[in-house]
Formats: structure tokens, C-alpha cells, sequence
């Protein structure tokens, strides 16, 4: 038998029903491997479930920025110290009709500040006049690399920016030098591991999710603002923090009692760290945006505010003060009351209420006169 007899160029016959059950059979399974793919394998960044706070923030500072006034911007001491709502009604009974608003963020460091403060210059908010920043910020974590929010913002950018702050000057100590080694080895190791994930590639084969939806966020935004106390629906792990606070009561409350911050020791701030603020101060200037510093309440050790305080007046005489850390001045302990504090560095809901009206009485005449010049509570 010739072998054209036996391969003949007849077309096969399927039917209409099979051919979809294929073609569905086919999809599925693509679909299916690249939603496992993205389960299992992707680190899925655009989530960031350790930054909900500053990428609900964004979201909504984005579609209010042109009502708001008065902004403030720091870590979790403003974040669960500043309550807009009672600045709001306290800058009321003075006189003054302003919108504020909460944009701080637990452990913010610098680079993530200077990405709000981007954010906040390329809107251009109509309205806004003043920014409040805490200027003592922790400059990076030692346990935050190649995690979600490290990665997040550790783009080639970041990465410039973190190595320019933790590699710019040489720390006068051996340990000191090993400490901005180890932090700028975590930041190229979040860089790294940012720009090998195929998450980068993923939008190409599956949707990408927005990064800046707003989960949850709704009733925190409308009715406080972007302030939430920590002892309102606290966590496990901050229910344990309030317990170990409160199992060393003595110990606290003789910190508390204490004139000053124990072993206050004044060391300079550092060129990279002020340079950093005078460009905040410079970039926030360009949209005639005036700028303040706030140090929130604190009786425990913090080098960075020493450094502030000791360069404030040499370096930043035009960016006027708002200083409450304990013993400065001494006249003001209504605050340092056990009851008033979550934990060791925190207020509860009642400290923030009564920090937040002390706060809006101090801004009052800044506000309103614009003066440059240093202000400690009365």
C-alpha cells in the first residue's frame, strides 16, 4: 500500500463542543498556574500588609488634599499623639477655621518621609499652609530589609537615597561604622530582592491590583482623620506591650516623676540628617508651604532628639520649634501622668486628647502670625 493512502490530507472532524471544552480546559489551566504562580511563588508587593497605614494614607490624602490645611507628618508618636479632630476644634475656639490632617506613619524613616513629602509637592493642595514634621526619625530599621515595605520603596531611587543618608559621613565609632554597613547591606539585599522578583513582570500575564486602594480605611479617614489611639481596638501583641508597661509601673512612674530625660546626653544631629530636613524645609517652600517642628511627648533616652535640639538653633532658626519632651520646659508635666501613657512611648486616647488641645493652643499664634521663631509649650 502506497504511504499517501495511508496519510491522506483529510482535515479531522471535531465537533463545535469539544473544541470549546479544550479551549476552556486550556484557559483554566493557564489561569489557574499563574494564580498558583503569584499564590505560592510572588511576593506579592503591592499588597504591603506591614504599611497599610501609609498606603491608605496616600489614597486618601489624594482625593481630600486640596480641603486640607495644616498637615502633619512623623512616626507612631504623632500618628497615635495627634488627634486632628481635637487641633480642629481647639484652633475653632481661637479664632481660626482650619482642616487638619494625620499623615504619620509608625517606624517612618527618612526615606519613606521624603516620599510623602514628593507625594505631597506634586499634588499641590490648594489650601495647604503649614506642615508639622517630627524631625527626630529613626533612620532605618535593622530588622526591616527584603520585607514588603523595604522593598517597596528600595527602587533604584530609594536605593541612591538610603546609601547617599547611611554612607555620606563616617561615624566616629568602629560600632557605629558597622551599623551603617549592615544598613546599607539590607537596603541593597530589599533592592535586590525587589528587582529579581518576577512580580515586576507579572502585570504582563495578570492584572496587577492597586497599590493604593483604600482597605478599610473609610470610617479612620472620616471620622478621626488619620489619628487612631493605640488603645482603641488594640492587637494581641499591643495588648501584651500595654501589660509589660504596666508590669513595671515603679520603674515608669519614677521616669515619669524625673525632672529631665534619664542620662540626656546632647550629640550633634549629623550633616546627612540635617541636610535631610533642609531639603524637606526647601522642597515644602516651593509650594509656599511654611514648615514646624514637633517633638510629641517623651521622657525615655533618644539620641536624634538631642541632636535636634542641639542644632535647632544653629541650623534651622527660621523652622520654629514645637519641643515636649520631658524637662523642656520643666513647668510643663500635666502630660508626664502614668495613666496618660499605652506604654513606654506612647500616649493612650486620653494623653492624646489632652496633648492634642495643648498642641493646637501652642500652634495658635504661629498660625496666625507666622513668626519664625522657636516655641516651647507654655
Amino acid at each position: 500500500m502506497r504511504p499517501e493512502t495511508l496519510f491522506h490530507n483529510q482535515p479531522l472532524q471535531r465537533s463545535p463542543g469539544l473544541t470549546l471544552m479544550l479551549v476552556a480546559t486550556g484557559l483554566a489551566g493557564f489561569l489557574g498556574s499563574v494564580l498558583l504562580f503569584r499564590t505560592l511563588v510572588v511576593p506579592r508587593i503591592e499588597q504591603q500588609p506591614e504599611i497599610n497605614v501609609l498606603t491608605d494614607k496616600l489614597h486618601h490624602f489624594g482625593q481630600v488634599a486640596d480641603q486640607i490645611d495644616l498637615l502633619f507628618v512623623g512616626s507612631s508618636n504623632v500618628y497615635r499623639s495627634v488627634d486632628p479632630v481635637q487641633i480642629d476644634q481647639e484652633l475653632a475656639r481661637q479664632g481660626a477655621t482650619i482642616q487638619s490632617f494625620n499623615f504619620a506613619v509608625p517606624n517612618l524613616n527618612p526615606l519613606e518621609a521624603q516620599r510623602i513629602i514628593d507625594h505631597i509637592t506634586e499634588l499641590r493642595p490648594k489650601r495647604l499652609r503649614w506642615v508639622v514634621i517630627e524631625p527626630s526619625l529613626v533612620p532605618f530599621a535593622l530588622d526591616n530589609w527584603a520585607t514588603n515595605r523595604a522593598r517597596y520603596f528600595l527602587d533604584w531611587p530609594g536605593l541612591r537615597f538610603s546609601f547617599n543618608y547611611l554612607l555620606a559621613e563616617k561615624p566616629a565609632s568602629i560600632s557605629g561604622q558597622l551599623k551603617s554597613l549592615v544598613l546599607s547591606m539590607g537596603a541593597v539585599a530589599s533592592f535586590g530582592s525587589r528587582m529579581v522578583s518576577p512580580g515586576r513582570v507579572s502585570p504582563l500575564v495578570f492584572p496587577e491590583m492597586d497599590k493604593y486602594r483604600p482597605r478599610n480605611f473609610a470610617r479612620l479617614s472620616q471620622q478621626s482623620r488619620g489619628f487612631k489611639a493605640l488603645d482603641d481596638n488594640p492587637s494581641p501583641e499591643l495588648k501584651q506591650r500595654r501589660q509589660r508597661f504596666q508590669d513595671r509601673r515603679t520603674y515608669f512612674e519614677q521616669a515619669l516623676r524625673a525632672p529631665r530625660i534619664k542620662n540626656w546626653q546632647k550629640l550633634p544631629l549629623g550633616s546627612t540628617h540635617q541636610r535631610f530636613l533642609e531639603n524637606l524645609v526647601d522642597q515644602l517652600g516651593s509650594i509656599d508651604t511654611r514648615v514646624f517642628f514637633l517633638i510629641p511627648p517623651g521622657f525615655l533616652y533618644n539620641r536624634l532628639v538631642a541632636g535636634v535640639l542641639e542644632e535647632h538653633e544653629q541650623s534651622f532658626q527660621s523652622v520654629p520649634l514645637l519641643n515636649y519632651t520631658k524637662g523642656f520646659p520643666d513647668s510643663y508635666g500635666q502630660i508626664y501622668d502614668f495613666d496618660l501613657w499605652f506604654d513606654h512611648g506612647h500616649l493612650n486616647g486620653r494623653g492624646a486628647t489632652l496633648f492634642s488641645v495643648r498642641l493646637a493652643q501652642d500652634l495658635s499664634p504661629l498660625l496666625s502670625t507666622g513668626a519664625p521663631h522657636s516655641q516651647e509649650p507654655h
